[in-house]
């Protein structure tokens, strides 16, 4: 089917695609000009394609202000890709079935852009263009297994929401599709095993919160940021209610890599099943007066790794459970605040703070607790006439 039509008012567009017994690869091609557009596409089958007409691009092609638009497809290997400019609009794509692709790229202010796909081998891709400012609202929700969901976008003020339900499902978009802006949210749930997510962000206040819980097991996580400013809160482990899954056997990492000054990184792995593994966490931060939140409250063993260039930052690790504990930290730079603690039963602790490169003031403060081998080491010089202050506590 070939359709184009233009100057459009106030026009609703209803076109149902009805798969009979064998009936495949029912193909619409698009390209829309006018404003107060209403238009709802359905198809049922398989192999069906909602794409532009005149070849120049793969997606749809919308230039509308104000307009409502509902693509719904029901079946597998179909393919819906849209593009739409203006200001004011909705979008809407429902995918029901396996292996099917949908990307949406919104050009404009005051958009929002829904992605649901259910079934397993989907993907779903989201792009905010130039001028992407003002309230644009993406989401993608997908629930089944072996999905795959990404964002690329440029632009303030904007909010990207993520939530995958099932096994083996990943999140990207680090180095090659980053989001750039500052003002905007980035929220990410995942919610099952063997998950990934990668992220990266360009700008300042921005905020990003990612969340693997369900039984988590063997989930990663990756995130970059480059601005100043900004907040990130990351977690795995436990279920969305807070509750633990007692099947849950972790082997969590996340690596954080931030570059820029008066940022604020919280992170956190945290589980309590009888068959868990091993932890490991590893965060990189250059620049100044930035906070790191390190907690790795797990079972089995933990490996922390923070290195930091700049001055002022606080940084806090804490470990505790079962199993050992390792902590490796290393500062350069001037006035620097770093509390450890590492708790839990009789297991080896072994907590290490470098700071060979950094001057002026400092704090450092470390509790340790365990009924066997527990090892402390601190490297630097203080070379402040008002001192620095250490203290180390072992029980």
């Amino acid at each position: 089917m070939y359709m184009t039509i233009a100057s459009a008012t106030k026009l609703v567009i209803l076109l149902l695609l009805f798969k009979p017994i064998s009936a495949l690869a029912n193909d619409i091609y698009l390209n829309q000009v006018g404003n107060d557009l209403t238009m709802t596409i359905v198809q049922d089958g398989e192999n069906n394609v909602i794409s532009s007409l005149n070849g120049n691009t793969s997606k749809a092609a919308i230039s509308s202000h104000n307009a409502t638009i509902s693509y719904t497809q029901t079946g597998n290997n179909n393919d819906i890709g849209l593009y739409t400019s203006g200001t004011n609009t909705s979008q809407t794509l429902a995918q029901t079935g396996n292996t099917n692709y949908a990307t949406v790229d919104c050009h404009g202010q005051y958009c929002t852009a829904n992605i649901t796909q259910n079934g397993n081998n989907n993907v779903a891709f989201a792009e905010g263009g130039n001028g992407g400012d003002n309230n644009q609202t993406f989401s993608i929700t997908q629930d089944g297994d072996y999905n795959g969901a990404a964002v690329e976008a440029n632009g303030d003020d904007n909010t990207f929401v993520f939530d995958q339900d099932g096994d083996y499902n990943s999140i990207g978009g680090i180095t090659g599709a980053p989001i750039t802006g500052d003002d905007n949210t980035l929220s990410i749930t995942q919610d099952g095993d063997y998950m990934t997510f990668e992220g990266h962000l360009v700008g300042s206040n921005n905020s990003l919160t990612s969340f693997q819980g369900g039984r988590a097991d063997s989930s990663f996580i990756r995130v970059s940021t480059v601005g100043n400013n900004n907040t990130g809160n990351l977690r795995q482990g436990k279920k969305m209610d807070g509750t633990v899954d007692n099947n849950d056997s972790g082997n969590f990492e996340q690596y954080v890599t931030v570059n820029g000054d008066g940022n604020t990184v919280n992170t956190s792995q945290v589980n309590s099943g009888g068959t868990s593994s091993d932890h490991h966490m590893a965060h990189s931060i250059t620049g100044d007066s930035n906070t790191l939140s390190h907690l790795q409250y797990a079972d089995k063993k933990k490996q922390g790794f923070i290195e930091i260039t700049g001055d002022d930052n606080s940084v806090t690790l804490e470990q505790r459970n079962s199993s050992n504990h390792f902590a490796d930290i290393v500062l350069t730079g001037d006035d620097h605040t770093v509390f450890g603690s590492q708790r839990g039963g009789a297991n080896a602790h072994n907590f290490s703070v470098d700071l060979t490169n950094s001057g002026g003031a400092y704090t450092v403060s470390t509790t340790q607790n365990s009924s066997t081998a527990q090892t402390y080491s601190l490297t630097g010089s203080c070379v402040t006439v008002g001192g620095c202050a250490v203290t180390v506590v072992q029980y």
